[in-house]
């Protein structure tokens, strides 16, 4: 999978891939990755924490008396799912769902049960590192031909007045 990234398919090692793979298993086996990882976690799941609950309390807003029930109610649905929570949330409160809210929940749910198992399909995984590889290749070669000399390109001191003057038979200022 990450082999992929840099266009790697088969593995006829040349002195590069053989550096390239051997940066990759250090970022992954090194004794530092290892203590990371060893719980099993990454720092994804507290990105997309952090990404849920500033969707309930932005930052460009106080909330100062109701701060940690949005802040316990968000930890609550991510954990647990839309459906599950709101459901768990309601009954403790005494409300009973109508059966069309219970639909659309419900509908929600499968929704992020399905993208959660799409983006971890390895199928998947591979098509995004695929466009990764395509991207990153194209943004080199831009970068290549960025920097490459063009000769037909503006050059400084190339509309100074003085050397138009002294090339131009008339005298015309515009």
């Amino acid at each position: 999978m990450f082999l992929a990234t840099h266009g790697i398919r088969s593995l006829s090692m040349t002195e590069n891939d053989e550096q390239i793979v051997m940066e990759i298993l250090k970022m992954k086996l090194s004794v530092e990755a290892m203590e990371l990882l060893k719980l099993g976690t990454s720092t994804q799941k507290c990105e997309a924490l952090n990404r849920s609950i500033s969707v309930s309390l932005p930052k460009n807003v106080n909330f100062s008396k109701n701060v940690t029930g949005r802040l316990a109610s968000t930890i609550h649905r991510c954990n647990n799912g839309v459906q599950d929570s709101a459901e768990k949330k309601l009954a403790a409160v005494g409300v009973q769902l109508s059966m069309r809210a219970k639909s659309a929940l419900n509908g929600m749910q499968k929704e992020e049960t399905y993208q959660k198992a799409y983006g971890s399909n390895p199928e998947t995984v591979k098509r995004r590192l695929v466009v990764k590889q395509k991207t990153l290749k194209e943004h080199l070669q831009y970068k290549r031909e960025k920097h490459a000399p063009k000769h037909a390109e503006y050059q400084k001191g190339q509309l100074d007045y003085s050397i138009i003057a002294s090339s131009s038979s008339e005298d015309h200022v515009y």
